[in-house]
């Protein structure tokens, strides 16, 4: 059979690549299981390994995946069980590109394998989860997002019950930061809608998903605003509406630094509203999108209703279209501008076609929702076009589907005034916001053509219309009121180009400001586009100074104001006058520290200032304030930097990394004395961000270890860090070593004195020490203590042209030398051992190692070495 792997035909389709390259190498390793026996084929395999690792690792790995007979897949797991080391990238890459479907042009989609296959691959993840969770994780997280929504066929239930199972299995092993949790929180409380008729599962599901809400929460978070959308679907299930209730009223049962407000002005990443479709899904309607024109859209579309949206009648999975449309396709203006199909008429026609009501609303929800959230600075204005252009298309003369504006416009209204009662004055406003970005954007010119359109004539949508934007209803195109009237209802003393100073009366007390004022300052100024000096000393003037004086309503204004729009400013403002005024800091380190308290975030921007403008030399250097902070907060100096950066990791994305670790390492040298915060760094690693910081180190930009210091760091990464954590460890330490002989000869001597080769991830870390380096003595000695396949390596690296071969040949002779004199004999006779196998196995190279025994030197120390051990066999490395 050509298709083992995928189910296909035999006869007119043609073989996925990856079928053909792994049984090729099948292929070869049965004819060596055929040939030997068990003892014997697992000597040959780890012979070959050296020679071409792939075609083991894929020969196996073709075996586990195809295999029904119970032995034979037993016997090729413990086969690759017992030879898998540190350079097994080649299974996990197989793995990878099964699972992300990238190119579906060459090769065959995830769902195409057969339902043995893919029940192979989750059982050989769970067994690698076993062995190395932390490099597993990026797999569960592509292998869940093929977890299909609203298909309750047998083999995708079969899917989502495996990933649970791990997940669940290992849930306390899940490395901090990583996106493993927010993806899969995010995808299970959707698929809990959707398992209603599964309990067993959903009972599975709903352990996990309510274990990570109320354990890893600040993680959770991460996921933003869709959290709160995904879990008021299910808010029936009694577990959730508790957490429900948490969030809303008990926070800090949940997590200390977190408030609801931040959550829903938090707008979810593309990269998260996508794992609810398959890559699969998301490829073609990326293609509908940027390659098929409007007028003929139809029929493709329908294929991919009836391919990938209905599912025994159900049509839950349109629902994760709209929203992934609106969040994670932006179109460039080449394509706005063009006749290809826009994002409105995709929409608009999905709702058209969905026949369940109910999944209908949910889809206006995942069309309209960030409309109730929308913040003019954080958001993304393509994230609410697609609906604006909806209903100002579906109101025009002759449109087909003209009652999808009335019933847009009266879920909105329903939406803001029910959906949360209590929300709804605050996401009236919001909505006003959002209409106002897009008049501002030039989306639309006006509310006039949808106010006055015949399709509104009959139903409630204008009086609907007029109750939601009272202010731009009557508008001309192009016009729109300020952001101050939306915010209030009334003209507020600010301009929305430069605020002026805010007007108070002769007779007020800068050091006693009322709560109400100080909240129409806080307003004014947030609402505002840019702000002057002049209103910058005048505003802190009511903070620090004589006649200041600290008061609740003060705190929190602060707090605002510092989490607002001129934060970066206010900042810089406040560090000066630290510096500047000796007899205002301790007020001011009062009102910071009763700020942070009651806000931590705010320490955490303080930390990321600090790192950004750390080096400056004049008076706005953060650093003393941020240091007195600690002392204000009674808390050591590296305590509180440790738990700032945590936070500030997990908030960042993870392109801000490589800036931020040279920024730590640089501004507070110490760090490096501190493991916590290699610790921290190797937390949220990936190979991206290990890859820039690497070259960072290699250029000598920074440096983040102390190299005289390693013997203490391998000794605690062996006991404490994962192997993946180890592998960017020491990636850091070769990168920052910078092929400098006396500083590998260093570290070489301090790993020594470690139990270095218990690590595979060690072990190799210290190899690619070894060869970026000229050999010496010590570090000859050294690598005959690795594996022989890795001394032999070495062998060969160390004799190539840019070492020059005699370099190698001398260190040989004085490792040697060094080790007889010392009467370090068990080193000697290790040393000793690798070289007689290399004299055995010379294979291709015997010419050659030949040479290398040929020295004089080398021969002349191999013969004073035979003097501590005259009986033995070590004489045939002698030349006569």
């Amino acid at each position: 059979m050509r298709h083992v792997l995928f189910n296909l035909d035999e006869i007119t389709d043609r073989q996925d690549p990856r079928e053909k390259e792994l049984a090729e190498h099948h292929e070869y390793v049965s004819g060596l299981a055929n040939t030997h026996n068990e003892h014997e084929f697992l000597r040959v395999l780890s012979e070959q390994i050296a020679r071409n690792s792939a075609r083991v690792y894929g020969g196996l790995l073709y075996g586990i995946l195809t295999y029904t007979d119970v032995q034979a897949y037993q016997f090729y797991s413990r086969m690759l069980d017992l030879i898998l080391s540190g350079d097994d990238s080649y299974v996990f890459n197989k793995l990878h590109i099964f699972l992300e479907d990238a190119d579906l042009i060459t090769c065959r989609p995830f769902r195409c394998l057969r339902n043995h296959t893919r029940t192979k691959i989750v059982e050989f993840l769970d067994r690698l989860a076993d062995r190395d969770f932390a490099r597993v994780q990026p797999l569960l997280v592509l292998i869940t997002r093929q977890i299909r929504s609203g298909d309750l066929g047998a083999e995708n239930i079969a899917l989502a019950r495996g990933v649970i199972n791990i997940l669940r299995k290992h849930r306390t092993r899940i490395t901090p930061g990583s996106e493993l949790v927010p993806a899969t929180v995010f995808s299970f409380i959707r698929l809990l809608a959707d398992h209603e008729r599964e309990p067993k599962l959903r009972e599975l599901e709903l352990d996990y998903v309510s274990y990570m809400l109320r354990n890893r929460f600040r993680e959770c978070t991460r996921i933003g605003r869709d959290l709160l959308r995904v879990m008021m679907s299910i808010k029936d299930i009694p577990v959730i509406r508790e957490i429900l209730l948490d969030m809303q009223n008990s926070p800090q049962k949940l997590d200390p630094s977190f408030n609801m407000p931040d959550l829903l002005a938090t707008p979810s990443e593309p990269w998260l509203t996508s794992q609810r479709i398959t890559r699969e899904m998301d490829t073609k309607i990326r293609f509908i999108l940027d390659k098929i024109k409007g007028n003929i859209m139809s029929k493709p579309l329908a294929n991919y209703r009836h391919s990938h949206l209905i599912h025994n009648g159900n049509e839950s999975a349109n629902v994760d279209v709209v929203r992934f449309i609106c969040t994670a396709v932006q179109p460039p203006n080449t394509i706005l501008s063009s006749n290809i199909a826009q994002r409105w008429q995709v929409i608009m026609t999905l709702l058209a076609h969905i026949k369940s009501d109910p999944v209908r609303q949910d889809a206006k929800l995942a069309l309209l929702f960030d409309w109730l959230h929308w913040n003019p600075d954080r958001d993304n204005i393509m994230y609410i076009e697609p609906a604006m252009l909806m209903m100002e298309k579906a109101c025009q003369p002759g449109f087909e589907l003209t009652g999808l504006a009335g019933d847009t416009i009266e879920y909105l209204y329903l939406l803001v005034n029910n959906y949360i009662p209590e929300k709804a004055a605050e996401w009236k406003r919001n909505v006003n916001f959002a209409m106002h970005s897009l008049v501002k954007f030039g989306v639309t010119r006006s509310l006039r053509k949808i106010y006055n359109a015949e399709a509104l004539v009959d139903g409630p949508g204008r009086e609907q219309l007029q109750s939601l934007f009272p202010q731009f209803v009557h508008l001309q195109d192009g016009q729109r009121p300020s952001i101050a009237l939306l915010s209030t209802g009334v003209a507020l003393p600010v301009q929305t180009t430069g605020p002026a100073a805010v007007d108070m009366p002769p007779s007020a007390d800068p050091g006693r400001v009322d709560q109400a004022m100080m909240s129409q300052l806080v307003e004014a100024l947030n609402t505002s586009v840019n702000i002057d000096a002049p209103s910058i000393q005048q505003l802190l003037n009511l903070f620090v100074g004589p006649s200041a004086q600290a008061s609740e309503a003060q705190q929190l204004a602060l707090r605002h104001l510092l989490r607002g729009r001129h934060a970066e400013v206010l900042w810089r403002e406040l560090i000066t006058r630290f510096n500047q005024q000796p007899a205002n800091k301790n007020s001011l380190l009062a009102l910071i520290a009763g700020a942070c308290a009651s806000d931590p975030e705010i320490g955490v921007d303080l930390c990321s200032y600090t790192l950004r403008h750390g080096l400056n030399a004049g008076v706005d250097n953060p650093k003393g304030l941020y240091q007195a902070l600690s002392a204000q907060m009674n808390q050591s100096f590296h305590d509180h930097m440790i738990k700032d950066l945590e936070t500030l990791l997990h908030r960042h994305e993870e392109s801000s990394v490589p800036d931020f670790v040279p920024q730590l390492y640089t501004v507070f040298s110490d760090a490096r004395q501190d493991l916590r915060f290699i610790e921290l760094i190797l937390s949220v690693m990936n190979f991206g961000l290990c890859a820039s910081i690497c070259d960072q180190l290699t250029q000598g930009e920074c440096t983040i270890l102390d190299l005289s210091k390693m013997s203490f760091l391998i000794e605690r990464s062996l006991a404490e860090f994962d192997e993946i954590s180890v592998m960017f460890l020491w990636k850091f330490i070769v990168a920052q070593a910078g092929a400098d002989p006396e500083t590998v000869d260093s570290i070489v001597r301090q790993a020594r004195l470690t139990g270095y080769a218990v690590s595979p991830a060690t072990c190799e870390g210290l190899f690619q020490l070894l060869i970026s380096t000229a050999p010496s003595p010590t570090t000859v000695a050294f690598a005959a203590t690795l594996p022989y396949n890795r001394f032999a390596a070495l062998t060969r690296i160390w004799r190539q042209k840019r070492f020059k071969p005699i370099r190698y040949t001398e260190s040989l002779a004085g490792a040697l030398e060094n080790l007889s004199k010392r009467g370090h004999l068990e080193d000697l006779k290790t040393l000793l051992d690798q070289l007689i196998r290399m004299n055995s196995n010379r294979g291709n190279h015997s010419a050659d190692v030949e040479k290398i025994f040929a020295q004089k030197n080398v021969n002349a120390a191999l013969r004073g070495a035979l003097h501590h051990f005259p009986d033995s066999g070590y004489g045939v490395l002698c030349t006569s």
